[in-house]
């Protein structure tokens, strides 16, 4: 609690506790109290749309699987046009942009 409170008065942010969830990982993954009054998951949360799991493995295919869906879809759209060297071009800047969203 008081690492919340110092951290309120350092950055002038407050922690919304309705909001805010915590991952437990580590020797701490079993633990079932909860400290800080927020609400904590064994298994995964999500954050600003990234999936955190407790398995990198799995983090990593979940995210992955996100942008590999999001290419297909945007392939599929370019794929059905004929374009000239400029668009053709600014179709793999997107693909490039997606591909480093995660």
């Amino acid at each position: 609690e008081e690492v919340l409170a110092r951290y309120s008065r350092a950055s002038g942010a407050k922690l919304n506790r309705t909001k805010t969830h915590g991952l437990w990982l580590g020797a701490w993954s079993h633990r079932t109290d909860n400290p800080l009054q927020i609400q904590w998951s064994t298994n995964s949360i999500k954050v600003l749309g990234i999936h955190f799991f407790r398995d990198y493995q799995q983090t990593v295919r979940a995210n992955w699987e996100t942008v590999e869906n999001k290419m297909e879809r945007s392939l599929s759209f370019w794929r059905k046009r004929t374009l000239p060297f400029e668009l053709d071009l600014k179709c793999y800047s997107h693909l490039y942009y997606l591909a480093h969203g995660i």
